[in-house]
């Protein structure tokens, strides 16, 4: 089916790049950017052109000073790893339950 469709010159460059790569013609690549938006449910247009606020995750992490971190054996490094993994662990727990593991609980 044939349509007519008025777009910006740079999008139209995108398409065209983008047809270029996969080796496509412009009618099979801009069916499958349609299809691959469609699929994505953005049917309304004016919300999928506001732009999207990121929040992304915050993630502590432990300092290692860099003379400790060349020094150490690949064997320390896994223990390392393993240690941080457990004590995060430990922390999450004491989160979710409101208690304080025994090894952790000032006397």
């Amino acid at each position: 089916m044939k349509t007519s469709v008025n777009l910006p010159k740079d999008l139209m460059r995108r398409v065209k790049r983008q047809a270029d790569h996969t080796g496509c013609t412009m009618d099979q690549a801009m069916a499958a950017l349609l299809i691959a938006g469609l699929d994505l449910g953005l049917t309304d247009v004016s919300a999928s052109s506001a732009p999207v606020s990121k929040r992304l995750p915050l993630i502590k992490t432990r300092a290692l000073h860099l003379t400790e971190a060349k020094a150490l054996t690949s064997q320390e490094f896994c223990e390392l790893i393993k240690d941080v993994e457990q004590q995060d662990e430990v922390e999450r727990q004491e989160r979710a339950t409101g208690h304080k593991h025994m090894d952790r609980v000032k006397r």
